[in-house]
């Protein structure tokens, strides 16, 4: 995303309740203390409170907690949970009915001095990652959050001013850090209230001196206005109602299955072809699949002789990186998968996480295959 486009999107109006601004909710709905401290207790029995997270894990175990509480935020049940919560509290927040909900919660494990451990989150705007003025952001606090220990904020004006003063002054990273330092607050939040914010305000994260850990996540919810960037419709964010533990119930691992990528689609090349073999094998791996054969459509042969004679054949299951991975039409690509479910072969879509094995699941990708068209 470019200088001036970023610098744009800060002259759209903002809504008021994305304006730093707090909501209470149930907790004892959305209890989701109890259940992120039964997914650290999978890792650590004997941890019984999570302010006391730094108490039973490891510097160097930290970066494996995150990763477990987010494979749990993938699942069935917590999607669903955040599903209902997003359509009580915020789905008349967003500018359009349709709107997607990030795949992935981002959990944060801020422990106690973890400045000086090299776990500081640095100031940025949302717009630098990636983002965009539809993108908005639900912080939800776990554990108390005051003073050092919780997210630091700026006002949307400060924001714009100071977001302009580093790109006209070319700042370096420790006049960036200073400037928003002095020009921010701490968002002090009790368990069951939420920090609504949009991308563009700028925040970070101070050295916890507080003594004790503060474990929250985030998640985002984008309407269909949003360009996306590189954060992908299917892939990134997910339709509401879906989750990939749900669709993986559905998958059959077993018998012949084969990788296939086509090296001219927008989202494998230039991608090294030997990273995304790898990636490719490494998700079979995950989920139990043994691979039996790899290729590739040809090299600038667009009416894909080799994966149209591939779907003839007898395989269990096709494993394609994205579903924006086809150097197709929608309409084309709509017709080779279709071809696929004729002859019974899974279609196993590896960003996304999207098996399509019946027309429902045929449905749902020409939905966001549509989507992104539009942007």
């Amino acid at each position: 995303m470019s200088k001036e486009k970023i610098l744009k999107m800060y002259e759209n109006p903002l809504n008021d309740i994305w304006d730093n601004k707090s909501i209470t909710y149930d907790t004892n709905l959305y209890n989701w203390y109890d259940r992120f401290l039964s997914v650290a207790q999978e890792l650590k029995p004997d941890i019984t409170d999570l302010q006391k997270i730094h108490e039973h894990f490891q510097l160097e175990e930290l970066i494996g907690l995150r990763l477990h509480f987010e494979k749990y935020t993938r699942g069935e049940e917590f999607s669903s949970l955040i599903d209902q919560w997003v359509e009580e509290y915020v789905s008349d927040k967003i500018e359009e009915d349709d709107y997607f909900i990030q795949q992935t919660a981002g959990v944060r494990v801020v422990i106690p001095n973890q400045g000086k451990l090299g776990r500081l989150l640095p100031f940025h705007s949302g717009f630098w990652t990636g983002y965009d003025n539809h993108t908005h952001t639900c912080w939800f606090p776990l554990t108390k959050a005051w003073d050092s220990n919780t997210m630091q904020v700026m006002s949307w004006e400060n924001s714009i001013d100071i977001v302009k003063t580093i790109y006209d002054n070319q700042l370096s990273y420790e006049e960036m850090e200073r400037l928003c330092c002095e020009n921010s607050w701490p968002v002090n939040l009790d368990y069951g209230q939420v920090w609504l914010f949009n991308q563009g305000h700028l925040h970070g994260n101070i050295n916890n001196e507080t003594g004790v850990s503060r474990v929250s996540f985030d998640i985002r919810v984008i309407s269909t206005k949003s360009e996306f960037e590189f954060r992908k419709p299917g892939s990134y964010y997910r339709l509401p109602g879906d989750s990939s533990e749900k669709a993986f119930q559905k998958l059959d691992t077993t018998g012949k299955w084969l990788i296939f990528t086509d090296p001219c689609s927008n989202f494998t090349y230039p991608t090294p072809h030997y990273m995304v073999r790898e990636f490719m094998f490494q998700y079979a791996n995950r989920i139990g699949i043994k691979p039996t054969d790899w290729t590739n459509e040809y090299y600038m042969i667009d009416w894909f002789p080799t994966f149209k004679y591939r779907l003839t054949q007898d395989y269990s299951g096709i494993m394609l990186p994205s579903i924006f991975s086809l150097n197709s039409t929608i309409e084309e690509s709509i017709e080779m998968i279709q071809l696929g479910l004729d002859q019974g072969i899974q279609l196993l879509f590896c960003d996304e996480n999207i098996v399509v094995t019946d027309e429902q699941d045929l449905y749902k990708v020409e939905r966001l295959l549509r989507l992104k068209e539009k942007q």
